[in-house]
């Protein structure tokens, strides 16, 4: 379901990281916290776990897949053991994923409520793989991250940007959102010179495209996207610059090209201006400028204030 509604204008660093080191099928939910992300190994030749997706001082989405797989140099490993663990809410760890292949993949968290949450809503989740050298030792290597229960979102951009049929001074954009671990996505549009903010809101899964018409090509416009859910909020910004010029009352004036009418702020004409100087000579503050472009048949309006 979606609305549209017009509102007055207004205007994951973790300090650190809790590694569980899963060596065995059995683990306690209170893992203690280790330095860093390195991994332990057997002897002198680092084993280290690396996953596909990004992963920031320690902490992922709980809601994407993420795999992982061995950095081991030139070291021929067989006997590959993966396993990851994930501690209960109500005690012990579940065993969520495995594999006995070089890659093991995590896959979304369906039930967040069947899993302990640290403080700040994560899950801690304990990474570990076993396997053998081609002369028969063991080699192992944990690793621990953070799966974010708060929302995500993936992907945000333009799809299309239309001039109006009826004044190509406005014009209307569509936007999509891809997002994860949220039914409910805001948008709202704020343009530079108009006095109101655009919003739109739905509460579909996964993906909403939004489309918002009539917005002001002379200024620049700034679109909002939040997603949120029980744990938190995730927020994405795209900017769209002027798309028509000249931007400045500056560049107008006197150019042969626009002819600029002047009026005061209750609307006394005052006449055609023709330089900064004779804004100035008004000894008005604040006046009221009509641009017309000659070359374009566009005909503005701004505010200018006198300096």
């Amino acid at each position: 379901m979606k609305t549209t509604t017009l509102l007055p204008k207004t205007a994951v660093l973790a300090t650190a990281l809790a590694l569980c080191i899963a060596q065995s099928a059995q683990s306690s939910p209170g893992c203690e916290p280790q330095q860093g992300f390195m991994p332990k190994a057997t002897d002198g030749h680092r084993v280290t776990i690396v996953c596909d997706t990004t992963v920031k001082a320690g902490v992922a989405s709980a809601y994407t897949s993420h795999t992982f797989s061995l950095d081991a140099g030139d070291a021929q490993l067989s006997s590959h053991k993966w396993t990851c663990l994930l501690p209960l809410a109500g005690g012990g760890d579940e065993a969520v994923a495995g594999s006995t292949g070089e890659t093991m993949t995590l896959m979304p968290i369906d039930d967040a409520s069947r899993y302990f949450h640290t403080a700040d809503n994560c899950i801690n989740a304990a990474i570990g793989f076993t396997g053998r050298r081609p002369d028969g030792t063991e080699c192992t290597a944990s690793l621990g991250i953070r799966l974010d229960l708060k929302p995500l979102i993936t992907q945000a951009g333009i799809v299309s940007i239309t001039p109006c049929g009826y004044d190509t001074t406005y014009y209307d954009v569509e936007v999509e959102v891809h997002y994860a671990g949220s039914r409910y996505v805001h948008v709202d549009v704020e343009q530079e010179h108009m006095p109101y903010v655009l919003t739109d809101f739905s509460d579909s899964p996964h993906y909403s495209m939004f489309k918002f018409t009539d917005i002001d090509s002379w200024g620049y416009a700034r679109i909002n996207i939040s997603v949120k859910n029980d744990y938190g909020t995730d927020t994405a910004v795209i900017e769209i610059p002027r798309r028509n010029h000249p931007a400045s009352v500056d560049e107008v004036l006197g150019d042969g090209n626009h002819t600029v009418e002047a009026y005061t702020a209750s609307g006394q004409y005052l006449g055609r201006m023709h330089s900064i100087d004779e804004l100035r000579a008004t000894g008005e503050r604040l006046l009221i400028l009509r641009i017309y472009d000659s070359a374009t048949d566009v005909v503005r309006t701004v505010k200018y204030i006198c300096r």
